[in-house]
């Protein structure tokens, strides 16, 4: 059993004689402790035992009104509103099974109503009131209700990219291209563009903070864990799109997550610092994946995530416009595409700061014949291959990230990381070719899907 904290959280009082606790919204997790004496603050304890293994704990404790005050003896404490208060430990380890408990006070002005416990959530989930068992409908996709994690957006605002409102996407592709993109119908953020330089992952290139404002990181929840899976790309206010195979599970019969697993950072950069200016977190109402979607081949590997709320526009945080095509992938062999991710890099370790890979396409004829085995087995005409085969190459973790194309200054998206032969059993060999899906071969059910 540890004890991790003393929370000092601030404000209460109520009249001259001693005020009556409500019943505590979770009795198994929160307990209000009454010392009588103390007419202009209450104590409490939070017990909670993790049925995994964790390391680094944030603590988000919501009141129904502001307090005065709210200290931590032993970790830092945030709060932008004095009613939502959040304690971060980053280096403490507890072991699954492990008992923790938190000592807390508030302290409040007694002429007001006294705050009190409203919902607290350990590491992204809702230990009070705990989460309700939730009721999946598995057809053309799994809604989930739920509502967002109360992750905050810490940069809430940032100033529009400049220049954006005069550069008209009609210069840029025929305007039905643009028009079907969903992303292009807002005039103050056209897709495709960013405002930062973009220069000419294993052996990738570092990027810049807001080069790459579509690019997603995709996390998935195992128990009060949250997993870095894969990448994904935003294309319009509350559309994502990643590879069937990140949002499915199984090994032969494929089947969906459940969407409350699934939480979605957009405007990061730094992988492993959760609390990032600029970055938004949202969680995922609905999961649809195409319905040829094959496990075993990957045929058809591509799936649309519903935000369960918009995201807000920003430098950081913008859409990239999809790449429609007639011509098949003649368009594009021989050019380089760009891909960006965090996957393994050379050393085998996942990268910390994002990193973009430039890979040329290769004809079909090419890909298949540099491995017969592999390629015949997992390429067909809803795939493309790209690649150098000279260690620079997207890696484990860079699953369901696009790979992107500059036409006249506008960034299209054109398919998706779907598979690479493997090495040791499950590393990737940067050595041989990607396999891409071609969204452009699966434009019909992307649109019915937006």
């Amino acid at each position: 059993m540890r004890f991790c904290g003393f929370i000092l959280l601030g404000l209460f009082v109520h009249s001259h004689a001693a005020f009556i606790f409500p019943a505590s919204p979770c009795p198994r997790v929160f307990t209000y402790e009454d010392v009588s004496a103390e007419r202009d603050k209450w104590y409490g304890e939070l017990t909670h035992t993790p049925s995994n293994t964790i390391i680094g704990v944030t603590i988000r404790f919501l009141l129904d009104r502001p307090a005065h005050l709210f200290v931590s003896w032993d970790d830092p404490v945030t709060s932008n509103d004095n009613q939502l208060f959040i304690m971060n430990n980053n280096s403490v380890r507890i072991e699954a099974g492990e008992t923790i408990h938190y000592k807390v006070m508030v302290k409040f002005d007694p002429s007001l109503p006294v705050p009190f416990v409203q919902t607290i959530h350990f590491n992204g989930r809702r230990i009070c009131p705990p989460d309700l068992p939730l009721t999946l409908s598995v057809g053309e996709g799994v809604t989930n209700p739920r509502p967002d994690l109360e992750f905050p957006d810490p940069f809430d605002s940032v100033p529009d990219i400049q220049g954006t409102k005069t550069t008209r996407y009609g210069i840029y592709a025929s305007t039905t291209e643009l028009d079907r993109n969903p992303a292009s119908r807002d005039p103050d953020y056209p897709c495709g563009l960013v405002n930062i330089a973009v220069p000419l992952i294993t052996h990738g290139a570092v990027t810049s903070k807001g080069q790459w404002p579509w690019h997603v990181a995709l996390y998935r929840a195992e128990g009060v864990n949250l997993n870095f899976n894969c990448g994904a790309t935003l294309v319009s206010k509350n559309k994502v799109i990643t590879a069937a195979h990140c949002v499915t599970t199984g090994d032969t019969v494929k089947k969906l997550i459940n969407p409350n697993q699934i939480v979605l950072y957009l405007g990061k950069h730094k992988l492993n610092q959760f609390v990032e200016d600029g970055s938004q977190t949202r969680q995922v109402s609905k999961i649809v994946t195409h319905p040829s979607y094959n496990g075993e081949s990957h045929y058809g590997d591509v799936a649309v995530l519903t935000l369960s709320k918009n995201i807000d526009y920003t430098n950081f945080v913008r859409p990239i416009c999809i790449w429609e095509s007639v011509n098949g992938i003649s368009d594009i062999i021989d050019r380089e595409g760009s891909v960006v991710g965090w996957g393994l890099d050379e050393n085998e370790q996942t990268a910390d700061t994002l990193k973009v890979a430039r890979l040329p396409v290769v004809s079909m004829e090419t890909c298949i014949k540099s491995y017969p085995l592999f390629y015949s087995q997992f390429t067909s005409n809803g795939t493309f291959c790209a690649g150098s085969r000279n260690g620079t190459s997207p890696c484990n973790g860079d699953s369901g990230g696009g790979i992107v194309f500059n036409r006249n200054n506008v960034w299209y998206l054109r398919g998706l990381v779907s598979l690479s032969v493997a090495k040791n059993g499950y590393l990737c060999d940067s050595k041989n070719y990607v396999v891409f899906t071609d969204l452009t071969k699966f434009s019909d059910f992307i649109q019915a899907n937006l």
